[in-house]
């Protein structure tokens, strides 16, 4: 996450491991974080991915020109997570060692005695690591948010809370990491579930719905008609504190985020798209790229165009791995289908609908707009997709 620092060496990475039983009852991720390990995530995401990724930008509602925050939505990024040293015993003696010959977990007073029987060849210092795929919203507030380093870990939980209430999820199926250091801290949010849920995509393609994301949370950290006795806490187990968040519960203050989440909650949302370039150049480029023989797909474009409204990234695409044509794509995987009256024959129906519903299984937003329908009504139905990005 910080890019002075040095490079990791001596990575090893886990994908088995044996466990013994204790007879101990305790929870386990508790007491991993609050006693076991110093464990760092670090994102890897390439070029192409970016390129996939839906970027937002976001303002002042009145004053388009103070900059509040930006996004980026990543599909199936990687992530790795390495244990870079246990949190206790003597500072000077916390990195990992293992057995090389058994890959045991070596303790202090095993390795002493690895060294009396001069097996002391067999401990090596390592940093396990894991690596995951997952969706990622990268969240960077700017310093109009007027954040300190306690604000934005405080804005990291409470837009946590607010995704889990607004897709009435478990608590522990999105994660969330401070990036970049304390002087220039990002949040990552992730999915944290077998398979994509899709709930990060959809709060980047829809404004709405980040919005009702940091309504959640304003109302979580400040609830109606809150008893006096309470308004004096900065966090409670009621709003933001949890055993999975205890290691920041002394940087937990909700009245830190109070403005900010004000401020998201009422912020203009615009989607960037980081290969358009020239607005008239692009549209002129999609026109020469859309089907000649589809007046809809003119009419379509110069809606768009005149409204000034945000154009798809790219025309007439070919998906692959799935061989289906779509009319017009935007990144990252929302595709738009134009039927005219051809589509009215019953077997291109049943073909239409075999196609589509493989985008869908592949995590693709499919949008149709039928001839019959007027152009305002598909645009208007789907606003989220198209937000206005010129005057």
């Amino acid at each position: 996450p910080i890019l002075s620092r040095k490079p990791i060496t001596n990575l090893i990475e886990v994908d088995m491991v044996e466990a013994k039983s204790r007879e101990h009852i305790s929870c386990e991720e508790e007491e991993r974080r609050k006693y076991g390990f110093k464990i760092n995530t670090y994102l890897e995401v390439n070029d192409a991915k970016m390129q996939q990724g839906n970027h937002l930008r976001l303002t002042h509602s009145e004053q388009e020109s103070q900059h509040l925050a930006s996004m980026t939505y990543v599909p199936s990024a990687i992530l790795y997570k390495i244990l870079e040293e246990y949190r206790s015993g003597d500072e000077n003696d916390r990195e990992v060692h293992i057995d090389t010959e058994t890959g045991e977990y070596l303790t202090k007073t095993k390795r002493e005695s690895y060294h009396q029987d001069g097996n002391a060849n067999r401990v090596a210092i390592v940093k396990p690591y894991v690596k995951e795929v997952s969706d990622v919203l990268y969240l960077v507030p700017s310093e109009n948010l007027n954040l300190s380093s306690d604000g934005v870990t405080t804005l990291q939980y409470a837009i946590e809370r607010g995704i889990t209430l607004a897709f009435t999820m478990e608590e522990d199926e999105i994660g969330s990491e401070l990036m970049g250091g304390e002087e220039g801290s990002n949040i990552m949010f992730y999915e944290n579930s077998e398979g994509s849920l899709g709930v990060l995509k959809k709060i980047s393609e829809d404004p709405n719905i980040f919005k009702k994301v940091i309504k959640h949370a304003y109302d979580i950290c400040f609830p109606a008609n809150e008893p006096e006795e309470k308004k004096k806490l900065e966090a409670s187990y009621e709003n933001l504190l949890s055993y999975r968040n205890q290691l920041d519960h002394d940087k937990i203050n909700r009245y830190l985020i109070q403005d900010a989440l004000k401020e998201l909650q009422g912020s203009s949302i615009v989607s960037e798209s980081s290969t358009q370039g020239n607005y008239e150049a692009h549209y002129q480029k999609l026109l020469s790229k859309s089907d000649s023989n589809s007046t809809l797909e003119q009419t379509f474009l110069h809606y768009l165009y005149q409204k000034g409204l945000k154009l798809p990234d790219a025309a007439q695409v070919h998906i692959k791995n799935i061989y289906v044509n779509a009319d017009f794509l935007y990144n990252p995987q929302t595709v738009i289908f134009i039927d005219g009256s051809v589509h009215d024959n019953e077997r291109t129906r049943e073909q239409d609908h075999e196609k589509r519903t493989a985008l869908t299984a592949h995590g693709y937003t499919v949008l149709e707009w039928n001839y019959r329908d007027p152009v305002e009504k598909f645009v208007q139905n789907n606003h989220w997709c198209f937000p206005k990005v010129r005057e």
